[in-house]
């Protein structure tokens, strides 16, 4: 909704845009002149392997097209290669987090088809073994950045729903 109201230039003069800004946890809507001030959609697949739009090219195509429309797209899933995942779709993956549990092998597997840069397998592998529960593996491609993320404060926040 406010991509549209943005892209109709009619953001400023909603009756009730206050509603709207604490909504989206504005202080105020932007200027339409300043660059880049669209919202960012993101849109989450948990679970999601050998779907069978994974196999649809307009799903394809709308997924690796997504960074230019302002749109960030996660994908949970236990299986990163072979027919869980398109080749074309795997290489738009800018960050991967890999927890623990996967053997060896796959974490080879995981390495030589994704764009993790900065480190050989031999050290990626001494990293991952370090792993523990309520952390991750998180391997940034654009930046090279590859750490240990401790994730013990979600289950902490978690908790006490």
């Amino acid at each position: 909704m406010y991509n549209e109201l943005f892209n109709t230039k009619k953001l400023h003069k909603l009756k009730q845009k206050d509603v709207l800004l604490d909504a989206l946890y504005l202080k105020e809507f932007p200027d339409y002149d300043q660059k880049n001030t669209r919202l960012h959609t993101i849109l989450i697949f948990d679970d999601f392997a050998y779907s069978k739009l994974f196999k649809d090219p307009y799903f394809e195509s709308l997924i690796t097209k997504n960074r230019h429309n302002n749109i960030i797209t996660f994908f949970g899933t236990q299986k990163f290669t072979g027919d869980a995942i398109s080749s074309a779709i795997r290489s738009q993956a800018t960050s991967i987090c890999i927890y623990n549990g996967f053997s060896p092998r796959e974490l080879a597997t995981i390495y030589n088809n994704s764009s993790i840069k900065g480190l050989d397998y031999q050290e990626l592998k001494r990293l991952y073994n370090s792993v523990k529960n309520d952390q991750c593996l998180y391997a940034n491609s654009k930046s090279s950045e590859v750490k240990i993320v401790d994730l013990s404060h979600i289950r902490k926040a978690l908790s006490v729903l």
